[in-house]
């Protein structure tokens, strides 16, 4: 509706009714392309461990459901369906109080010992250590795992040079916002704790609502960073217009070329800095 609302222009404004019929239109639409579409795939996927299906069947729709039954599994198959464990390195409220108890017990026995020989029992401790991060083994290690292995070749290369060029263009996106809210907590809120109330559920339904959460993410971004454009470009095409005709009009035109400097300028920042903002929010 915001996108047929505000995102559409045209000479005149769009009645009520047009807007309905755009808005169920474009919903109708969407609906028969996943109905025929994507659900029989993730059903195919999912439901019916379907692992020699590939992403590129899914344009067959309802006859990808009389397919014949997947073969058996090769041995060295471990993860048949290629499905990511979406709460690797999220704690359960248990677990996390574990890990906390046994921070503290561990900070409560080097203070006691101290960092040298204990005299009394004559035992040897290590020295004293800051308390374990209070996060899963994912979330202590590095953003590493978000960074593809650099290739192997000299620095000058074409793989290398093209691997070290998309470090500086994805840098944004391949930094662990979760992990920098839990180190930087703005509002000194206890984060951890906070994702370790919400409720896990079967990795399979988390596979199958990601596509769901794609299309609601792009629609919204969508909505969203045109609004921004918006307000950014339009103190930019009016300096544009002054310097150009040497006039101030009440009404000014905004140049494509503008929009998508505009546009093109809001995605750079979010490639490059856009996490600070992610971490914040």
């Amino acid at each position: 509706m915001l996108i047929s609302w505000k995102g559409v222009q045209t000479r005149r404004e769009l009645t009520t009714t047009e807007v309905l019929i755009v808005v169920f239109s474009t919903a109708t639409g969407s609906s028969l392309l996943v109905a025929f579409f994507l659900l029989p795939y993730l059903w195919r996927r999912i439901m019916m461990e379907d692992w020699p299906l590939k992403w590129y069947m899914a344009w067959q729709g309802p006859w990808l459901l009389s397919r014949p039954s997947p073969p058996p599994t090769p041995p060295d198959m471990t993860n048949k369906l290629n499905i990511k464990d979406y709460y690797r390195g999220h704690l359960t409220p248990e677990e996390l109080a574990y890990v906390r108890a046994s921070n503290n017990l561990l900070l409560s026995v080097q203070g006691r010992h101290g960092p040298n020989i204990d005299k009394d029992d004559n035992l040897t401790l290590p020295p004293p250590v800051q308390a374990m991060p209070e996060t899963a083994p994912s979330f202590r290690r590095e953003s590493s795992h978000l960074i593809p292995p650099r290739p192997v070749g000299p620095w000058n290369s074409f793989p290398v040079m093209l691997w070290k060029v998309n470090r500086i263009l994805l840098r944004g996106l391949e930094k662990d916002v979760i992990r920098l809210q839990k180190r930087n907590a703005v509002l000194n809120w206890d984060i951890e704790d906070m994702h370790a109330r919400a409720p896990h559920y079967d990795n399979r339904a988390e596979y199958m609502y990601s596509a769901l959460q794609i299309l609601t993410a792009a629609s919204a971004s969508f909505v969203h960073g045109a609004n921004d454009v918006a307000n950014s470009i339009a103190p930019f095409a009016t300096a544009y217009e002054v310097w150009q005709e040497g006039v101030v009009k009440s009404d000014v035109g905004v140049p494509l070329w503008i929009l998508g400097f505009g546009g093109g300028a809001i995605a750079l920042g979010l490639l490059t800095y856009g996490y600070h903002v992610m971490r914040n929010l």
